[in-house]
């Protein structure tokens, strides 16, 4: 039964005990975490002028026109003007074909559905990434909270194994503050945060 205790201390927690004459403590790490999903989906496009190409019959089409043929489509999917944003507008260095990138942002899941339809000669989509703008404000504090809880149900539990009693908090190390309030754009539509905390706690014969 004491190797048991021993391995439980020392292998599956990450627990170290220290004594100093009579001065006893021992250190837990607090665990919590939470799922995001993402509540807003952001669709890049790329906009190509069309070359000339004879053998395959395909008759030159301006940046002009494509970018109109590409409005008009977006308006047909119910995206306002308003919420096409540009990300650039570039001429590649080594292809004189003239380019041009957007991004829309989007709520509605039928909405999406039909943007990914809304590719023809010119303009394509590029690549779709996921926002969280639904990140409440104390949910960090919540975290944080229920990591320090964690900390507190081990520790009690490896004294109520070794016949000690667990006495007051010495010192808290959080060093997950501040990881938790904002997501960035992510390939992901759903990103899971982890919140450790490192508690010293008193121990009492």
């Amino acid at each position: 039964m004491k190797k048991v205790i021993l391995t439980l201390v020392f292998g599956v927690l990450f627990i170290s005990m220290y004594s100093q004459s009579t001065e006893r403590y021992i250190r837990i790490i607090g665990n919590s975490q939470h799922v995001y999903n993402s509540d807003v989906t952001r669709v890049y496009f790329v906009l190509s002028e069309i070359a000339p190409n004879e053998f395959k019959k395909i008759s030159y089409k301006s940046m002009e026109a494509v970018e109109t043929e590409f409005m008009d489509r977006m308006r047909e999917s119910g995206i306002q003007k308003s919420q096409i944003i540009p990300t650039n507008t570039e001429i590649n260095k080594y292809n004189k074909t003239k380019t041009r990138s957007y991004y829309v942002d989007v709520k509605d899941q039928r909405l999406l559905e039909g943007l990914s339809g809304a590719q023809d000669e010119g303009f394509k989509v590029k690549e779709v990434k996921y926002l969280y703008t639904n990140v409440e404000a104390d949910l960090e504090s919540n975290l944080s909270l229920s990591a320090i809880k964690d900390a507190k149900r081990k520790a009690k539990k490896l004294c109520d194994e070794l016949g000690m009693t667990l006495g007051k908090i010495l010192n808290i190390e959080d060093k997950s503050s501040g990881c938790c309030n904002t997501i960035g754009e992510s390939k992901t539509a759903e990103t899971t945060k982890n919140y450790n905390i490192t508690i010293t706690f008193e121990l009492i014969d």
